[in-house]
Order: structure tokens, then C-alpha cells, then sequence
């Protein structure tokens, strides 16, 4: 007599259920980094006008720094004028009141002002007060020899205009990223 053996065959491997239940696991974790990846974005688009515009702001006060001290406070070579201040014509004193960059930060000329990303304006207060720390006193003295010199800079990639507050002839948007940066210039002897 043959006798018949039954052995029991064991498969590895995964049931419906729990592939299922995996799936979602996997899926509810991809969710969230998903939701994440718009604000690392925006995130690293401002590093990258931080740091372009750092750049700009360099060479807007190093055009600054190397102007004339008498051209870069006389306000009666430049087309706009204000009491207390006026716009930088740089880097030549019938420059652009408002000069552009692309999006690596070199300068357009103007036949190219349809590219640009970045829009700066600059303002020259001449006669700026003195900074003056000694004992806690402030001081109203003027200095003729010094000038404070802001840039501002807007990323604007679509050229809107920005308006111009008539007090201080800077910029004033909402809507537009701006970021100003402020130094100053003395004259040398």
C-alpha cells in the first residue's frame, strides 16, 4: 500500500490587506513632503534675491564711491531734484535715474530693459548728519563732506511700475519685494 503524504506548501509574501495599508503609509508620507516643496521653494528664491541683490547694492556703492564727490552731491547736474535729496544718475551723471539687472545681477542697457529681473533706484542726501555717540547726545550738525547714499532694489521681474513716495523719493510697494540698503560716501581730500 502507497501511502500519500499531504505536506503543507507555506508561501511567503503579502496579503491584499497589507499592501494596501502600505500603499497608504507610503502615500500619506509623500503628501507631506509634497506640501513642503512650495515653501523650500520660495524659501531658496529669496536666498537667491538676497543674494543677487547684495551683489547689485556692491556695485551700485562702489559706482558711488568712485564718482566725483563734487558731481555725486551737486544736485544741479542731475535731472531730478528734491530739497533734501535726489536720485544718482550713475554711474555717469546722465545715467539712467533708475538702472536694471538680469537675473545674475549684470547691468542692461537699455535696448535690453525687457529681460531685466532686478529695477534699482538711488538717492544722494548730501550734507548728512553727522553720526555723533558720545554720552548718549545726538547730533543735528550737518557734515558737507559726507553724503548717505540708499539703493534700493525691486524684484521686478515683469517691469510693473513702482510708485515713488514724494517725501522720501524712494519707492513704496506693497506688492513689489524691495530691499534697501543705505551708506555713506565721504569726500577725500
Amino acid at each position: 500500500m502507497v501511502e500519500k503524504t499531504h505536506k503543507l506548501q507555506i508561501e511567503a509574501g503579502f496579503s491584499l490587506v497589507e499592501v494596501t495599508i502600505a500603499m497608504g503609509v507610503i502615500a500619506f508620507a509623500f503628501i507631506s513632503v509634497f506640501g513642503l516643496i512650495p515653501t523650500g521653494l520660495n524659501a531658496f528664491h529669496q536666498a537667491i534675491d538676497t543674494s543677487i541683490g547684495s551683489q547689485i547694492a556692491q556695485k551700485v556703492i562702489n559706482d558711488a564711491e568712485q564718482t566725483d564727490f563734487s558731481t555725486l552731491t551737486d544736485s544741479t547736474n542731475l535731472p531730478v531734484t528734491l530739497p533734501a535729496n535726489y536720485s544718482f544718475q550713475g554711474p555717469a551723471v546722465n545715467g539712467p535715474a533708475i538702472r536694471y539687472f538680469d537675473e545674475q545681477g549684470d547691468e542692461l542697457l537699455s535696448s535690453q530693459v525687457s529681460r531685466a529681473v532686478y529695477q534699482v533706484r538711488t538717492r544722494i542726501t548730501p550734507a548728512t548728519v553727522t553720526p555723533y555717540f558720545a554720552t548718549g547726545q545726538s547730533s543735528t550738525a550737518t557734515d558737507v563732506d559726507l553724503a548717505t547714499v540708499t539703493i534700493q532694489i525691486a524684484s521686478n521681474p515683469g517691469n510693473q511700475s513702482i510708485p515713488i513716495d514724494p517725501t522720501t523719493n524712494l519707492w513704496s510697494s506693497p506688492l513689489i519685494p524691495l530691499t534697501t540698503y543705505s551708506t555713506m560716501v565721504s569726500k577725500n581730500q
